[in-house]
Order: structure tokens, then C-alpha cells, then sequence
């Protein structure tokens, strides 16, 4: 015998869906029953997240500058400075993106930025280097400079865990994101800084290890 009802009989499947997508926000990659064109849009607002502006060459070379400038003087805390006033690291996120997503020329580009960015933090530690010429006076922050070059497991095992935090926090688009770009600022920019500085300062030895460090 049916028995008549006046309310529609509620799906099953409603609220599990419901979980579900809320499930798949909350993931900070989509998982594997996310489809094709999904994923793809998700990796792709990324990739664009990752595109350096103006504004990431423009802070490369005040963080270079100030950087330098801590060399220049001896000071962790101006090196600390540099690393805040650093930009997203974008490129550098933008290599594992692009490795994800197996897009090549996504791959030759975050390269190619990155260089850049790298070379502009090279002209800042130069230009700190001309300075340290002109000023003699000024005791060269070789303690700082060279610890710069020096390759340390710590600081390896620091980098490997600052690019963990980073790129979740990055796919995430969580606040900080900011702060964890500027640990790898930090570990990263240092050595590129001092091989600019050493080349000016005409301070031998720095520029091999600097870039084997880098």
C-alpha cells in the first residue's frame, strides 16, 4: 500500500555532495574527483598569482640595497629588513607549479624571473660593494658576508621546510603567504648579495661560493 506524502522525499546524496564540496575548498590542492577543467582552473589562478609585477623587480632591488647594506655594516638586522621589505617569492613557487602542471614554458618563465629578481639583489650587494671602496673608515661586514657564502646543512634543512610553508600557504591564498615568501627571501638572496658586494669590494672568493650557495 502507497502511502501519499505532500513533502518531496529529501536526497541522500544532497548533503553528502554538500560536504564534499566544502571538503574540496578547504584542500589546498583539488583532489583527485575534482575534474579536469577544475583542476586545471585552479592551477591556472595560481600560475597567474605567481606572474611577477612590476612591484616584485622594484622590492628585488631595494631588498639587494638594504641587504647590502647590511654587509656593508656588519648588521643581521638590516638583512632581516631586506628579506621583509622582499617581495612574494612568485617565480620560486612558480618553478613547482609549473613542474605540477607539466608546462614548460610556464617552467622557462618562472626561471627567467627569478633570474632577473636575482640579478637586481646582485646590483644592490654591488652597489654596497662601490660604497665600501669609498668608505674605508666603515669596518666591511665580512662576518656577515661570509657566513653568507657558507653552505650549512641548518640552513639547507630551513629552506627545504620555508618552500613546504610557502607554497601551501601560497595555494592556499593565506596571509602568510607574505612571511613565508620572506624566509626564502632570507636564505635565498643573501649569497647572490654577497657576490655582487664581494666583486665591487674587490673582496676575493666570495663570487664562486656565493653562487654555488645560491
Amino acid at each position: 500500500m502507497n502511502i501519499p506524502t505532500s513533502q518531496p522525499i529529501p536526497d541522500d546524496n544532497e548533503p553528502i555532495s554538500a560536504a564534499r564540496r566544502r571538503r574540496e575548498r578547504r584542500l589546498a590542492i583539488p583532489s583527485a574527483t575534482a575534474s579536469k577543467d577544475e583542476r586545471a582552473a585552479y592551477l591556472n589562478q595560481l600560475a597567474e598569482q605567481a606572474v611577477p609585477t612590476l612591484d616584485y623587480y622594484v622590492f628585488s632591488l631595494v631588498a639587494g640595497i638594504v641587504m647590502g647594506a647590511g654587509l656593508l655594516l656588519d648588521s643581521p638586522a638590516l638583512l632581516v629588513v631586506g628579506a621583509v621589505l622582499a617581495p612574494l617569492a612568485g617565480p620560486y613557487l612558480g618553478l613547482g607549479l609549473s613542474c605540477i602542471a607539466g608546462s614548460g614554458r610556464f617552467f622557462l618563465q618562472s626561471i627567467a624571473a627569478a633570474a632577473i629578481g636575482a640579478a637586481l639583489a646582485f646590483g644592490g650587494g654591488y652597489l654596497a660593494g662601490i660604497a665600501a671602496r669609498f668608505l674605508p673608515g666603515i669596518s666591511l661586514g665580512l662576518r656577515q658576508a661570509n657566513a653568507s657564502v657558507q653552505f650549512s646543512w641548518p640552513a639547507l634543512i630551513a629552506l627545504s621546510l620555508g618552500a613546504v610553508i610557502a607554497t601551501l600557504a601560497f595555494a592556499r591564498s593565506s596571509k602568510k603567504a607574505e612571511l613565508s615568501g620572506a624566509i626564502l627571501t632570507f636564505l635565498l638572496f643573501p649569497p647572490v648579495v654577497a657576490v655582487g658586494f664581494g666583486l665591487a669590494a674587490r673582496i676575493p672568493d666570495f663570487w664562486p661560493y656565493g653562487l654555488v650557495v645560491f
